[in-house]
């Protein structure tokens, strides 16, 4: 499954029990700058802020189901969680007690395991 639809999936079996956000940094693999082959939608790097937030309604449209902020055009928000590409955190009374920040940990299913046994439920499928 891919990370995206992972991530909607744990959303819908989490929101019971924790308040989800999503927020939109820059792009990692603009079509005009480090381009990755395969990308599913052709976005330049963001100029404006009105580039960013029509970008992130890519996103929105997908099919995410948490509330979706865009970061400012200083990256505020990339640059104090280090998210570029991506990344995962979990704040509890404002501290950071899960963190799997991309490329390569970022991972909606260790988040889900992570969650499973912290919550004591039983493993809700993917």
């Amino acid at each position: 499954m891919a990370k995206l639809a992972q991530f909607i999936k744990l959303v819908d079996d989490f929101a019971h029990e924790i308040d989800f956000v999503t927020v939109y940094i820059k792009e990692a693999h603009a079509s005009d700058g480090w381009n990755l082959i395969g990308n599913n939608h052709e976005i330049n790097q963001h100029e404006t802020i009105d580039d960013r937030i029509k970008a992130a309604k890519i996103l929105s449209d997908s099919g995410l189901k948490s509330p979706l902020f865009v970061d400012t055009m200083e990256n505020d928000a990339q640059k104090a969680y280090f998210s570029l590409p991506e990344a995962l955190y979990v704040i509890e009374e404002g501290k950071v007690v899960f963190q799997a920040a991309g490329p390569y940990a970022y991972d909606p299913s260790k988040l889900r395991t992570w969650l499973t046994d912290k919550s004591g439920e039983v493993n809700k499928s993917e």
